[in-house]
């Protein structure tokens, strides 16, 4: 049932809301360890079919639609945001979703929007009652033409000895795919600075246009991502200026924390986020601050059943119409959206297509006439529509991720490749001498992607946003495969030239932006050292940085004496799967019993918590014995990972659950692993359960094959 109310009579309001709160069940605030993911337990078997593997529920919004914050949309959207009477145990916060301090002024297509928030008038007290909503429903028969519950629909982790050990490798890799220029040469002119908001966990922040640390890591490595690379070190010119905005305050579903950033976000906060990056930008100007273009990174995504892929923009659920808004507001501006195309959170069932907001690629950018009437007086279109026919302009630009060798990523979502893609896998930046999170995901491809933007703008500020995004996608390399989705639809309606997917490269892009020298070009040429698609070979640790590893204190288990006889699945996304074999081939369990983290219904970063990103496999000899090195991240020093699976190259799951629980610092070192029957391996991820209590939740690791 769609927590969603049309205009109506009082009494019908209210009944709704109470039908609301019956169909949603019992209310409960929720911590980081508890967030509705009920582990199912073990299911009724059928006979004769084995031992049953416990699978987890379908995560639904019981639990993170809650009655305490609504979004609701004004009949009259000049007037103020009509105050709700107070009631017993707390009070209603009303205020408007896109209220900025100072000028510019709140464009008119954006004042309609209202957020409410009940506040208990004790610490920890509990949510509204029957009477509080009451008076909401009052408040809305009479103000409002809409309203509805602002959801959490929009994890991320810190070092180990993995990362100590390996991420000076895996950062100099990541350069050599993405094209990185230690370098950005500068010409007679220098060239322009250029914001880039990273709408993310990190808090709101701009001090010279370097990242904020923050709470999870996840914005903090996005930042870092783009700054390295729009803005090197050892540069001659620094571009890329990074401007934090904070869209994920959420600690738990009650506690938020707007100094340190948060681990995930409504869409509604998602909305305000964008909102006030815009804002913040053209009052930096307005100031007399030279930053004259800025693109949006947003490497956050939530799953398109709580809104996204509805025909038209006005059938969009209030929550996500009000994103839909900003983003809209944002490209009247004459901002560039760059968004994660999302990832497979894992658990039963595929999920299909991109997440949001990147999915909105197939929706095409406001026209000049819906930008005059949706801006406040006085808005021009200059600088925000290309002069030439033919440029592609959709709403946002998708990215997906790819490995060294342009394969789509191992936790790549099934129907999710957009047109652009980007190196995603195993991605880190430094923070001074300090690595950040490593990231493999689309939010990496992202904020690669954000920074060649920002470069090639800064070399030539007069183009558009969609002009930067030609050079860029026509210096890309071809993929020979084509997008899922694109302007117009899914499956992408265009040509095969037009829908073939390309691979990003920083060089590449300002080589070609740059050739004759406009704008603030440098006049002598810019050459990149080849990258052709499919040439990558994906990144090793060193002898040195294994021996680093395996110096740590760690566990070590023997494989050799274990007996792979696998129990049958009773039931595993909706088939019956039993085998006596070593591994399950081509199966789906047990990787896929427990539903990941971003399958939880709030918007969350792209990708979600890692517990291993460094995790390695290594051939032991000449023979079929492979050892598995685990290093779990510092951040799971409470929530312990456990019950690991090895799956090789996308089709062979072999259980290694002798492996004990691991907390945050432990180290696991498997040796004779016997993956004689496999082959050559390719591929290689851990999945582990992630257990408190009586829940549980699944999370995926991609491992390092190391030679």
């Amino acid at each position: 049932m769609k927590a969603m109310i049309r205009k109506a009579p009082l009494a019908a309001l209210v009944a709704a809301m109470s039908a609301l709160m019956a169909c949603d069940g019992p209310r409960r605030p929720l911590d980081l360890t508890h967030q509705g993911l009920v582990d199912g337990g073990q299911p009724p078997c059928p006979v004769d079919s084995g031992t049953c593997v416990a699978v987890s529920p379908p995560a639904s919004l019981d639990g993170a639609c809650t009655d305490d914050r609504w979004v609701a949309l004004l009949s009259s959207p000049d007037s103020p945001c009509p105050p709700v009477p107070g009631a017993s145990g707390g009070t209603w916060e009303g205020k408007k979703l896109f209220g900025e301090p100072g000028a510019p002024a709140t464009p008119p297509a954006l004042q309609a929007y209202c957020a409410y928030e009940w506040t208990p008038l004790t610490f920890g007290g509990g949510l509204p009652d029957t009477a509080p909503l009451k008076a909401m429903a009052g408040v809305v028969s009479s103000h409002f033409s809409e309203l509805a519950r602002d959801c959490w629909v929009v994890g991320p982790s810190g070092s180990s000895a993995g990362v100590d050990a390996g991420w000076h490798t895996l950062r100099d890799d990541y350069h050599q795919q993405t094209g990185w220029m230690a370098n950005l040469p500068q010409g007679t002119t220098p060239p322009a600075k250029i914001r880039v908001a990273v709408v993310d966990t990190a808090p709101d922040f701009y001090a010279a246009g370097a990242p904020a640390d923050d709470r999870s890591g996840h914005g903090h490595a996005v930042g870092w991502i783009i700054r390295e690379h729009a803005c090197p070190a050892a540069g001659a010119s620094c571009i890329g200026q990074i401007a934090d905005r904070l869209a994920m305050p959420q600690i738990t579903l009650k506690k938020r924390d707007t100094v340190e950033g948060g681990y995930f976000g409504s869409q509604g906060e998602v909305a305000r986020a964008i909102h006030g990056a815009v804002h913040d930008w053209r009052a930096f100007k307005a100031a007399g601050g030279n930053q004259p273009r800025m693109v949006i990174n947003l490497s956050l995504g939530w799953d398109p059943k709580h809104g996204g892929d509805q025909p038209t923009p006005s059938s969009l659920p209030l929550p996500a119409r009000a994103v839909y808004a900003a983003i809209t507001h944002a490209v009247c501006q004459g901002a560039l959206v760059i968004a994660a195309a999302g990832n497979d959170p894992g658990g039963p069932g595929l999920p299909g297509g991109p997440m949001f907001p990147g999915g909105w690629e197939v929706r095409p950018a406001p026209t000049p006439a819906q930008c005059q009437n949706a801006e406040s007086p006085g808005w021009s279109a200059a600088g925000v529509f290309p002069t030439g026919a033919g440029v592609y302009q959709p709403l946002v630009y998708a990215v997906s991720g790819v490995r060294p060798d342009d394969h789509l990523l191992l936790n790549a979502r099934p129907g999710g490749r957009a047109r652009l893609a980007a190196p995603g896998e195993h991605a880190v930046a430094a923070d001074g001498a300090s690595p950040t999170q490593v990231l493999t995901g689309t939010s990496a491809g992202g904020a690669v992607t954000s920074a060649v933007a920002a470069a090639v703008w800064g070399y030539r500020p007069a183009l558009t946003g969609p002009e930067v995004m030609e050079f860029i996608r026509g210096s890309a390399k071809h993929l020979g495969v084509s997008a899922d989705f694109c302007l117009g639809g899914s499956p992408c309606p265009m040509g095969l030239l037009e829908r073939e997917a390309r691979r990003v490269n920083l060089c590449e892009a300002v080589r070609d932006a740059c050739t004759g020298g406009p704008g603030n070009c440098p006049t002598a040429p810019v050459t990149c050292a080849p990258r052709p698609p499919y040439a990558g070979v994906p990144p090793v640790l060193s002898a040195a940085e294994m021996a680093t590893l395996h110096a740590a204190p760690h566990t070590q288990y023997d494989a050799s004496g274990v007996v792979y006889v696998l129990p049958g699945v009773g039931v595993c996304d909706d088939t019956n799967v039993v085998t006596t074999a070593a591994r399950y081939t081509n199966a789906p369990c047990p990787r896929r019993q427990f539903y990941g983290t971003g399958i939880r219904p709030w918007s969350g970063p792209q990708p979600s918590s890692n517990p291993c990103p460094v995790c390695s496999i290594e051939r032991q000899g000449v023979g079929g014995s492979y050892e598995v090195t685990m290093a779990i991240d510092d951040d799971f020093d409470t929530t312990p990972v456990g019950e690991p699976v090895l799956r090789v190259n996308g089709a062979y799951d072999v259980d290694l659950s002798f492996v004990g629980p691991m907390y945050g610092g432990d180290v696991a070192v498997v040796s004779n692993v016997d993956l004689s029957a496999v082959g050559p391996i390719e591929t290689a991820e851990i999945q582990f359960r992630m257990i408190d209590g009586p829940e549980a939740f699944s999370t995926e690791s991609p491992l390092i094959v190391q030679p």
